[in-house]
This record gives structure tokens, sequence and C-alpha cells, in this order.
């Protein structure tokens, strides 16, 4: 079972004294293709139902690979147009999984997957219209066009052992994805990856912070849902200004000096917290500004609940 869906339910039943039941569909390195009706994907990305799944490379290579792996030499195996089944296997997640219980009411849907879909240029830019897609669908499906969708953004990992160079482009495209679903939300989890494991085992803090985006679209506490999130960014007087969405408390989770910031995506910029706003001193006005942009992150801004900021990218005004 899914032990972040098992904090995110404790978390609501102990607050709500209501009782919170839970379906897993959890299926290890799966590409979000496999979770995504034919139909839908025939509107849209009609380019990954062509031919045989295990040759198509409009889907994630790593996924093809296993999947040759795992039934690449199985002559007797089922198939069909698109070639053998398999988990992985665009729209199979889908048929076999979520199409079955489409006449079974359900109050909202958690996701944390994206690993598998984050190793190829191509695949990332994509995956942003892909979740779009995706959940369009699934409310179609069930007929809730305001059905509450929450997703985790990916953690932190190092680059050593695992091909992680696009995290931050990544992680930044699931934050995006905030603006264009009513409805939705996301819980940062960029502090509690772990450097050389891409399963980081602090699953507790991960539902937590996902139940209170239902907290308060759903059940409507007074919560705050999220950690920091970007607003804008602007130059004035030798100072880069950026506000942020609950800001409230503003301040670093270590109580060290504030880290995470960048005019160049690479090199790390001095900044400083003032007024629930970070401040960047700089001789010029630079094109935009990052946080957090390294697959394994260290940055430290948080607000007063504790609660991390995203990963961005945004231009500077």
């Amino acid at each position: 079972m899914s032990a972040v869906a098992y904090y995110f339910a404790k978390t609501i039943v102990s607050r709500k004294q209501i009782p919170i039941g839970i379906i897993n569909l959890s299926i290890g390195g799966a590409p979000i293709e496999t979770f995504i009706s034919r139909a839908a994907l025939n509107s849209k990305f009609v380019s990954k139902l062509k031919g045989n799944w295990l040759e198509n490379k409009n889907l994630p290579e790593w996924v093809r690979q296993r999947g040759k792996e795992n039934v690449g030499g199985n002559p007797e195996g089922y198939r069909d147009d698109l070639g053998l089944n398999h988990a992985y296997k665009p729209g199979f997640a889908y048929e076999t999984g979520i199409r079955p219980l489409l006449s079974f009411p359900v109050a909202g849907i958690i996701w944390y997957q994206g690993e598998s879909n984050s190793l190829e240029k191509e695949r990332v830019e994509e995956y942003r219209a892909l979740m779009q897609l995706m959940i369009s669908d699934y409310r179609e499906g069930w007929k809730q066009p305001k059905m509450p969708f929450y997703w985790v953004q990916l953690s932190s990992i190092d680059t050593a052992r695992y091909a992680s160079k696009y995290w931050p482009v990544f992680r930044d495209e699931q934050r995006k994805l905030l603006a264009a679903v009513k409805h939705g939300g996301m819980a940062v989890c960029s502090d509690l990856g772990f450097r050389n494991d891409v399963h980081p085992t602090n699953k507790k803090d991960v539902g937590e912070r996902l139940a209170r985006w239902a907290l308060k679209d759903v059940y409507h506490e007074d919560v705050i849902p999220s950690g920091p999130l970007p607003l804008h960014a602007a130059y004035a007087g030798g100072k880069v200004r950026i506000t942020f969405q609950y800001a409230t408390g503003l301040k670093t989770g270590d109580h060290e000096t504030l880290r995470g910031f960048s005019l160049d995506g690479v090199t790390d910029a001095p900044a400083v917290i003032q007024n629930n706003e970070v401040i960047i001193p700089v001789a010029r006005k630079p094109q935009f500004v990052y946080y957090g942009w390294k697959p394994y992150s260290d940055a430290n801004l948080v607000n007063g609940e504790a609660l991390p900021a995203s990963t961005f990218k945004i231009p500077v005004r």
C-alpha cells in the first residue's frame, strides 16, 4: 500500500474524524503514458500510439528498455496493435486499473510519479501537457469537472548515480501546472530527497503536505497548503526583489544563511530575507532568477509553517 496515501488519509482522519478510503494503483517505474487512456493520447499525443510501443522513440527510453527486458523475448505474450502487454505500455494501466473504477465514486486523486519521464529533454518538455490531459480525462471519466487532483513534486537526487540532470526543469514544469489546473495542488518534497536513492523514505511528511491541500480546498479548513510559491521578480536600484504566495513567516529551514538562489542557474547568488520577500543584490538586471536549480538541492527557504519553497525559474521584470 502507498505509504504517502496512508499518511494523507491519516492526517485527514485525525483532523476531521471521518473515514477515508484509499484505492492504490502503484506501479514501480511506470511512465505517465500508461495511466492515460488511449483515446485521450490519440487526441494530442498520437505519436505515442504508433507501432510497437517497445520501439517507439516517442516514449521514454528507459521505459522501453525495461519493457524489452520484461516481455520483449516472449513471442506468446498477449498483445494488440501496439505490441506486447506490459504495465508500462501506453494506456495499459488506465484500461486495467482506472477504467474499471469509473463507476465507483471517488472524492479526489493524489499522484506521485515522474521519475521515468524525467530522463530525456523531450519527455520533460511534454510532461506538463500530459498531466493536464490526464487530469482532464479523469475528471471527464468520473463526471466530476471539479474533482480535486493533488500531485507531488519530484524530490532531490544526485547525478552521480542517477540521470537526474533534468530534475530542476521537471520540478519547475510541475510547479507551472498549478496555474493551469483548478482544484489542484502540489506538495514540495525537494528537502526530503536522498542523495543516492530515488525512493526517499520519509513518506509521512509528503502525505501530510498533500493533505493540507485537501483540508483547505475540500474541507475548508484555515490552513496554509504550500510552502512559498514565486509570484514575480523585479529589478530596481541594484536589487532583485522576489515576492511569494504563502510567504508569511519567511525564513530558512535550518536557521543558516539563505541558500538556493541563482541568476544563471549555475552559480549561487547571495540572498537575504526582508519583510517576507527575498532580496538579491546585483550589479545589473539579470534575465532570470532561479531557486533550487540543482538535482540534489540544498535550498533552505521555508515559510512560517516550515513548508519548503518550490524549485522555480522566473523572469526578472
